[in-house]
């Protein structure tokens, strides 16, 4: 009768409490570092929305169902945010949806599911974020507009769609981005954040989490999705397009594409770690896994979603796997930039060929370096100038040999020179 009564208190605690939040509750996702392996190429793509070709389907999140499937919501261009599930922990999908019955202007989406069992969605939109609600997962009503308003981060253009957790405690944390602009930049961005009470209603958080402005990490950060560890203490994974931080214009050729870094505060951002695709699968590039996502799939294993695009195919989703290892530094070899980017490095650090700052104008230049007008030269020493050949006045003095006489028999020698002597038994007249 006990074991009976058991069985039920369980089964009605995961109806209360789906899977998705009880892990949600006490999270299982270690701190890192982590390594990476390609799970799908192109997991998620244009033809499976009905998108033209070419066209974008893009900014992936991902929450995990009680039955064990993953649910994916993207946008997909000119359809607004679709829906699509995985039974194989991200190896393939199957579109169940549209979170709004088309295009309704909402973008970039993030989903959190709700310990009632209801799904919360954040998006995009004109004023800043939306947040809207949804009783079963796949059609969803607007819950606020703008429960994140874009005047309150007047600095930034618009607000990208948070990465949300919850703290043990019952607070909510939005981490986010300003929100880049199609046909635009490269431009640097930041990450901010935000605290709320019910995830609803939200406060801005003083000061700059990632981006200029940081108390650390410098760099440009878009987009970012939010982890929540058991001590609360939170990893930030975020895209880095390569845009000089300082806004000049100019683009790092080492070092940018997908980071992430840690904050046992979650205000203050350190330990940052960069995943080299090059390392990871031939046909992954640094532009790879942008507009990230993470979570623990049914057998607690740590995906990693995030998009890619390719001209004439479209946007599409990749899907990895994460493991505890030994991560990669960011700007391998060279960090010539590492002040300006991440503060608080080694001291003096190496600059190489590729220097972070790829382009001369960045670099020393041979006009900054000593250059020959500026040592020592021949005109300066000494030199044979003093020395030059000029024409020497000769002289011609006459020489006699005998009595002085006017006479016939008299021995006159004339001697010429610079300074002419007489010869011996001449006398100089």
């Amino acid at each position: 009768m006990a074991r009976t009564k058991l069985i039920w208190v369980i089964l009605l605690l995961s109806a209360l409490f789906p899977l998705s939040q009880v892990q949600a509750a006490t999270p299982g996702v270690p701190k890192g570092p982590y390594d990476a392996s390609l799970i799908s190429y192109r997991a998620l793509t244009p033809d499976m929305f009905g998108v033209a070709s070419g066209q974008p389907v893009a900014d992936v999140s991902v929450i995990l169902l009680p039955n064990g499937k993953l649910r994916a919501y993207v946008f997909a261009q000119n359809k607004g945010i679709e829906i699509a599930e995985s039974a194989d922990n991200g190896k393939t999908f199957i579109r169940v949806g549209n979170a709004f019955g088309g295009d309704k202007g909402n973008g970039q989406p993030r989903a959190v599911a709700l310990s009632d069992g209801r799904v919360r969605l954040y998006t995009s939109a004109s004023g800043g974020v939306n947040c809207s609600i949804s009783s079963d997962g796949l059609t969803f009503t607007l819950e606020k507009a703008n429960c994140l308003l874009a005047s309150d981060y007047s600095e930034a253009s618009g607000l990208a769609g948070p990465g949300v957790v919850q703290l043990s405690t019952g607070k909510w944390k939005a981490y986010f981005s300003g929100l880049p602009k199609a046909g635009t930049g490269p431009d640097p961005w930041q990450v901010y954040s935000a605290s709320s009470d019910d995830g609803v209603n939200w406060i801005r958080d003083a000061g700059v989490r990632i981006g200029v402005g940081a108390s650390r990490i410098k760099r440009s950060a878009e987009h970012p999705t939010a982890i929540r560890h058991s001590d609360n203490s939170i990893t930030l994974f975020y895209f880095d397009n390569g845009a000089d931080p300082e806004g000049t214009g100019k683009v790092y050729s080492n070092g940018n594409g997908l980071h992430y870094s840690h904050s046992s505060d979650g205000l203050t951002f350190s330990e940052e770690k960069w995943f080299d695709m090059s390392k990871i699968d031939s046909r992954l590039s640094s532009t790879e896994m942008n507009d990230p996502d993470v979570l623990l799939d049914k057998d607690g294993n740590i995906l990693l979603l995030g998009g890619g695009f390719a001209q004439g195919f479209g946007g599409y989703i990749n899907v990895m796997a994460l493991k505890s290892g030994q991560g990669t530094a960011p700007f391998p070899g060279d960090r010539c930039l590492a002040a300006k980017i991440v503060l608080g490095g080694p001291p003096n650090p190496p600059c190489g060929a590729n220097a972070v700052q790829p382009t001369p104008a960045v670099q020393p230049t041979p006009a900054v370096q000593p250059t020959p007008a500026v040592q020592p030269t021949p005109a300066v020493q000494p030199t044979p100038a003093p020395v030059t050949k000029t024409k020497v006045k000769k002289i011609t003095i006459t020489c006699t040999k005998g009595k002085v006489i006017k006479k016939k028999g008299k021995v006159i020698k004339k001697v010429s020179g610079t300074a002419p002597k007489c010869p011996a038994g001449y006398k100089k007249k």
